[in-house]
């Protein structure tokens, strides 16, 4: 009967009639927390958004109190330059050196990502001048030194993604492969960690969506 009496009133057309059902219609909720991605992919960097500032200020919740803190927005500037995936580098961060926490010999040397000295600084002695392959300036004997928290942070990033992803050095398309030929640990001690690793990522991802 109320279609027979809009006919009535609008003839054929149409698109001037407004059903109950579109009349009750609610728009979809924006959700400003989707840029997580529902699987980590250790090189894809697709899912940051273009304002990152809210996923820089998760991350620095996660950093507060140690060496990094307040860096999280050199995190995801590094990130999307040398596509790799934030989570990986917050969790490698954590295994490494525990966010370069004060006092660690990553704090003092500026290396979150506890890179073994490159190019001229590998072999040199402790406290030498040298230049490493990912701009290290100086060696404690072992690890490089950086000239700041920021350029370790990027040291890092850079290494890998020139040396880990697919088509590079190791050909890496997951964090097994990453963390295998990364770290130096013993087999055993290695599987420990790698899993350790794993368990972090997906924290990191629950702390950030």
């Amino acid at each position: 009967m109320a279609l027979i009496l809009l006919t009535v009133l609008f003839g054929n057309d149409t698109s001037q009639i407004v059903t109950a059902s579109t009349l009750t219609q609610v728009p979809e909720p924006i959700d400003q927390k989707t840029f997580i991605q529902p699987t980590i992919r250790i090189w894809d960097v697709s899912w940051i958004p273009a304002d990152s500032q809210p996923l820089e200020g998760a991350i620095d919740l996660i950093l507060k109190g140690t060496g990094l803190s307040g860096l999280g927005h050199k995190i995801i500037e590094y990130s999307k330059k040398y596509g790799v995936n934030p989570i990986l580098a917050l969790a490698m961060f954590k295994g490494e050196s525990s966010f370069a926490f004060r006092g660690t010999r990553a704090y003092v040397n500026n290396n979150p990502g506890n890179i073994i000295a490159t190019g001229n600084c590998r072999g040199s002695p402790k406290g030498s001048f040298c230049r490493g392959i990912y701009g290290e300036i100086s060696t404690d004997g072992r690890f490089g030194v950086y000239a700041s928290m920021v350029h370790g942070i990027k040291a890092f990033f850079i290494m890998l993604s020139t040396e880990y992803k697919p088509g590079k050095r190791y050909n890496c398309d997951d964090m097994t492969c990453v963390i295998s030929s990364y770290c130096t640990l013993s087999k055993p001690d290695k599987s420990r960690y790698i899993a350790q690793i794993k368990e972090w990522m997906k924290n990191y991802q629950t702390q950030l969506n």
